[in-house]
This record gives C-alpha cells, sequence and structure tokens, in this order.
C-alpha cells in the first residue's frame, strides 16, 4: 500500500508516480484513528511532485508494485499492506530482494512452515527503492503474513514513533521505548481495523535509529493482510519477538545499503503542524459545539465533536497545497463541483461511512483555491470510524462544515 512515507519520499526525490483512479481514493475515509502512519492518508496528484496525502482513507493501485519471488523468478503486484518507502536511486546498486526474504526468514522462529515469500527492492523500472519482504509464515497454530519494511527518514526529519490516541484505538495494546545508542521503538498490538476491535489483529513494531534508518515489521493472523479468513487467535510473534526481530543487528547491512535522502525542504512537509490544525478548527466551530480527544500529525488533524444533544461525531481536516492546472485532478476529484466567485473549486458528497458502522455516514466537503491550496473535511456521526452511529447526524450540517473549509482563515496556515 503506497502511504505517508512514499509521498513524502517522491515529493523529496521529485519523483512522479501516478495513481490509476482518484476519485475512488479520495472517496476512501477519515482514518481509523491513527493506526500506525498509514491509515488515514490516501495519495492524490498534485503540487511539485506526484503524490500528496489528503485525509482520507485508501491505497494506490496495487498493479503499480512488482515483487520478487524467492526463486528470483518475478512475482505478481505487490500485496496492498504495509507502507512503503521510495528511495533515489544509487549508482549501480544491486538488487537485494533476495537477500530482504532470507533475512527475514532467518530471524524467525525456527520450525515453521514458510510459503509465499516474496522480496522488493527497486519500484518497476528501477528508479526507486522501496526495500520490503513478506511471506506466510505457519507454526502449526495458523497462517500467518508477516512483512519487514526498510528505509532512511531525510536528516531533519523529526518523526518518532508514537501510539495512537486510545479514543481512536480503544483495543490497541501500544508501548514505545527509548533505546540505547538514541533509538526509538514502538510495539502496538492491535487489529487491521481499530475502531472494530474484531477480525484481523495486526500487531507492529517500529524502530527508528538514531541515524534516521527505520525498519518496520508487521504480522496478522490471517494469511494476508486483507480478505483472508482469521486462522489463529493471535499472531505467531509475541511482542517480546517483534521487539527482538526489528532490533537485530542482521538488518545492518540492508539499512547501510540505502541512501541517506536529501533534507526535506520544509519541515512539516504535509502541510500545516497538526496543532495548528486542530486549534484553527475549534476555533471556527460554533459556540456549542466543542471538540475532544484531538490527534495529530503534520498536514492533518481530527477529534470528536459534542454538542450537547445525545452522541458525539468525528471531524477530521487535512490542508495541503496541490496544482490547481493538474487536469487529471479537476477531472476526477471536483467534477461537478461549484466554482466560486474567487475561482476556488467545491465539491460537497453525503454518503455512507466508508469504513462501515451501523448507520454511519459521511460528509466531505472539498476545497481547491486558485493558489493551489487545498482544504478536505470530512464528518461522521460516530466517533471513530468503523464504529456504530452515535448520533443521527454528524454535529455539523452541511452549510456548518462548507462555512469552515471556505473560512479565509486556512490561507494563513501554509
Amino acid at each position: 500500500m503506497f502511504e505517508d512515507r512514499l509521498a513524502r519520499s517522491l515529493r523529496e526525490t521529485g519523483e512522479e508516480l501516478a495513481p490509476r483512479d482518484l476519485t475512488g481514493l479520495v472517496n476512501g475515509g477519515v482514518a481509523d484513528g491513527r493506526k500506525r502512519r498509514r491509515r488515514r492518508n490516501t495519495a492524490v496528484v498534485g503540487g511539485s511532485a506526484a503524490l500528496a496525502l489528503v485525509a482520507v482513507g485508501g491505497a494506490l493501485v496495487p498493479s503499480l508494485l512488482s515483487t520478487a519471488k524467492a526463486d528470483g523468478v518475478a512475482g505478481p503486484a505487490a500485496r496492498p499492506s504495509m507502507s512503503l518507502t521510495a528511495h533515489a536511486k544509487p549508482a549501480a546498486g544491486p538488487d537485494r530482494s533476495a537477500q530482504m526474504i532470507d533475512t527475514l526468514k532467518r530471524l524467525l522462529p525456527g520450525g515453521a512452515k514458510i510459503t509465499d515469500a516474496s522480496g522488493r527492492w527497486y519500484l518497476p523500472g528501477g528508479q526507486l527503492l522501496a526495500p520490503n519482504a513478506a511471506l506466510v509464515y505457519d507454526d502449526g497454530h495458523g497462517a500467518s503474513q508477516i512483512e519487514v519494511e526498510l528505509t532512511h527518514n531525510p536528516p531533519n526529519a523529526t518523526n518518532q514513533p508514537g501510539c495512537a490516541n486510545p479514543a481512536y484505538t480503544p483495543n490497541d495494546v501500544c508501548h514505545t521505548y527509548r533505546l540505547p545508542g538514541g533509538g526509538r521503538l514502538l510495539i502496538d498490538q492491535g487489529y487491521e481495523y481499530p475502531a472494530k476491535g474484531t477480525g484481523t489483529k495486526d500487531w507492529h513494531a517500529t524502530l527508528i535509529k538514531a541515524d534516521g534508518s527505520q525498519i518496520d515489521v508487521d504480522e496478522w493472523n490471517s494469511a494476508a493482510e486483507k480478505g483472508s479468513p482469521v486462522t489463529r487467535a493471535t499472531p505467531p510473534l509475541s511482542a517480546g519477538q517483534l521487539r527482538t526481530l526489528v532490533t537485530s543487528t542482521a538488518w545492518q547491512p540492508l539499512l547501510a545499503a540505502l541512501p541517506v535522502p536529501k533534507p526535506v525542504r520544509a519541515p512539516g512537509g504535509y502541510g500545516p503542524d497538526g496543532a495548528t490544525i486542530v486549534k484553527t478548527i475549534n476555533m471556527l466551530l460554533p459556540r456549542s459545539v466543542r471538540g475532544l480527544h484531538a490527534d495529530t500529525e503534520d498536514g492533518y488533524a481530527q477529534e470528536q465533536l459534542a454538542d450537547g444533544h445525545f452522541g458525539v461525531g468525528l471531524i477530521g481536516v487535512n490542508v495541503q497545497h496541490f496544482d490547481p492546472n493538474d487536469p487529471s485532478l479537476i477531472s476526477q476529484l471536483y467534477s461537478g463541483a461549484t466554482v466560486l466567485p474567487d475561482g476556488s473549486r467545491l465539491a460537497v458528497r453525503q454518503e455512507p461511512a466508508e469504513k462501515g458502522g451501523s448507520g454511519a455516514v459521511q460528509w466531505v466537503v472539498d476545497l481547491l483555491r486558485p493558489s493551489g491550496e487545498r482544504v478536505v473535511a470530512m464528518e461522521f456521526n460516530a466517533p471513530r470510524q468503523g464504529a456504530a452511529a452515535d448520533r443521527a447526524q454528524p454535529v455539523l450540517s452541511i452549510e456548518e462544515l462548507r462555512v469552515l473549509v471556505t473560512n479565509p482563515v486556512w490561507t494563513k496556515l501554509g
């Protein structure tokens, strides 16, 4: 699955990679809480680079990826699973996809059956690095997909692994650790859809080392992240085993082969920092409405809304810059949109909640200004995505949501 770090990497390297169906991606949903680093974002074309993120769920077309099988034969498109980070290709660098697979296999507990092993070092075309390995591991208690990804953060990056706000991931068990040498470790034992707290479990570990290199490992209690039945009560590796796997020095030769990306052009490259966005949301709310349990990251903020009546809702706002002259962006995302007097395009949608939940609906107001500033707000009549409706309608009316999104104060945040 193309995620946050892929978009950031492409912006930094200037590479271009376009999704094939922007409309379907943008019709996703505000993320199911901050489930790892990927849940609430989808990629769309715009700006000076190919990808930028909005506060909606989804993934890029899996056929844009390719993998190598363990025997070296080219495999099918990569599973739409873990986040993907791309790096500029180093000069004459070898393909290390087989080494990715072998390292993952060697670090897993022995005696299990391993099938469907696949690895990737380069994206198709060989211009970008995207190290990844995945396999199905069966220790006799049920098959589990296990996947690893490597990346190297820019020298001035400030991202650190952090647990989500429990209001949005109430069923997760999450801990962070500061390691000797300056590394930061996160271990999150939760679900593929955190708000539901049922179905496929997704246990995840992230290690960000002091030099910026990063290792991510995911394991599921099913043979695939999505579209596969649960095969066991929990994923096979305990929290301690996840920690051992992700902190192993066996990854160091592969990490050392990754080039260090250029410094990001500006901190908070996704857009304004999330704390500023949530402060702006609260400033624009009607007096009778208050925000609860804010959850933020660069370019995005979400919080629950309460108006004193029965039940709470959820709002998420993303602020970013796009290319307002991109014909594919305009045709796919703003077809039928209202053109405002200043030339801004305003799209409004009212639809069932994309992630489900009994009676849940989502309202979307999407504004693209002639300057390229984009403000997208999504609102739900449920406290988190995937949960059942907590009230008949979202807290803000569609008109109040439109007033919030079109307020000129957003133009001062860029």
